[in-house]
């Protein structure tokens, strides 16, 4: 059956208190380079709010383990499909909208459970050139990760484990024996589909990120936060690195 490309959908930023320091950035940054965004936006945190009569709060109140956090979120949540990005994932270039919306309608039509919205990984390798998502194989690592992605409520409701960690979240097997579609995007499309900029790693400055707040006229937040290693940045390019690699060469990375 075809979904309606019209189904609403909430964008939700999850973040809590003490990332509060990057809300004015990220917010600058996300209505800079997203003026026309069709989207009710959501900013989770603790108990601050942000003061934008364009964002809305979800509180979740004292912070508790992973899983019930998402609890308490998607409980939240008044449309049935809806992004959940990253605090720390800032715009850096223009957002298209009619591409989003391209893609947000493929995904209804196809009934995703999810779509992966950044293009690191997993991707997916299409042979038809006009296709823009497509579905991750199983066993694919990352392939229910969660985060930064379009998802419908029925089938992050099942990704949900509480009590446990991000971690246990992200290598969590069984989605892989259900029937839910997990979609990622294409290699076909030629530019990322939500440009940003990777702002924090482990609660420090990702370090290419500090000349990112140079350019957008927010260096007085450099020194609110340390600066990450030179083994800590060294290894995340060795990880892309890697990812790339498979890509290059259309493979993917199994469990």
């Amino acid at each position: 059956m075809k979904v309606e490309i019209d189904k609403k959908i909430s964008f939700v930023i999850s973040s809590c208190d003490k990332y509060s320091d990057l809300w004015e950035i990220f917010f600058a940054c996300f209505f800079k380079y997203w003026p026309d965004c069709p989207y009710e936006v959501y900013l989770v945190s603790n108990f601050k709010e942000f003061d934008s009569g364009k964002v809305n709060s979800i509180k979740i109140g004292q912070d508790k383990d992973y899983g019930t956090n998402l609890k308490t979120i998607i409980d939240n949540i008044p449309t049935e499909w809806f992004v959940l990005w990253i605090d720390d994932a800032i715009f850096s270039e223009k957002i298209d909208t009619k591409l989003i919306k391209k893609v947000f309608a493929d995904a209804q039509e196809n009934e995703v459970g999810s779509c992966l919205l950044i293009p690191t990984y997993p991707v997916v390798y299409s042979k038809d050139k006009k296709e823009l998502i497509g579905p991750i194989p199983k066993f694919v690592k990352y392939r229910a990760a969660i985060g930064c992605s379009l998802y419908n409520k029925k089938t992050f409701k099942k990704l949900i484990l509480e009590g446990k960690n991000i971690w246990e979240h992200d290598v969590n097997q069984e989605p892989n024996s259900w029937d839910d579609k997990f979609y990622a995007l294409s290699t076909n499309l030629t530019k990322p589909l939500f440009p940003h900029e990777h702002g924090v790693k482990k609660g420090e400055w990702c370090r290419p990120f500090i000349q990112f707040l140079k350019k957008e006229g927010f260096k007085n937040l450099i020194p609110s936060r340390k600066k990450e290693s030179i083994y800590s940045f060294l290894y995340s390019k060795i990880y892309h690195l890697r990812l790339n690699f498979f890509k290059k060469f259309k493979k993917h990375w199994y469990i």
